[in-house]
């Protein structure tokens, strides 16, 4: 009886846990977004905007730098974030230079970017840094 309510308890938990997870899910895929330099961005607000990724998952970028502006239809947005899984695996190589504007590097952001080198010079407005954001950047010499 004891494993049973247990069992119970745990698929509970667990349908709980992957229904606020779509919920989430959900909630990104109706933001805006658009294209622009290569890489693809979400409209936060009206002023600012997170980097998605790349336009082109295809095209190695060398190296990668994230501006601090982007503008879409001549309105200007500032580049806040980087998103969750943004360049997950990508074939980044190079130096990666983030912009002072930056607040926010989402969970495994750059995991497995391998190509990446050199140190990375971390933002003083950043405050946030995900999980295994950086994890897998085996030529980066910062300690992350």
């Amino acid at each position: 009886m004891k494993k049973r309510r247990i069992g119970a308890l745990f698929l509970v938990f667990i349908l709980l846990v992957s229904n606020l997870t779509a919920v989430g899910a959900a909630d990104l895929t109706g933001l805006e977004t658009f294209e622009s330099g290569g890489l693809r961005y979400i409209k936060l607000d009206d002023r600012t905007v997170a980097v998605k990724g790349f336009a082109d998952k295809r095209t190695p970028v060398e190296p990668l730098e994230i501006p601090t502006v982007v503008k879409d239809g001549g309105i200007s947005y500032t580049v806040t974030q980087i998103a969750d899984f943004a360049f997950f695996q990508s074939d980044v190589k190079g130096i990666l230079t983030l912009p002072d504007t930056l607040r926010s590097i989402g969970e495994y952001a750059f995991t497995e970017c391998a190509g990446l080198t050199g140190s990375l010079e971390l933002p003083a407005e950043l405050t946030f840094i995900g999980e295994s954001a950086f994890d897998g950047c085996t030529g980066l010499t910062e300690n992350l």
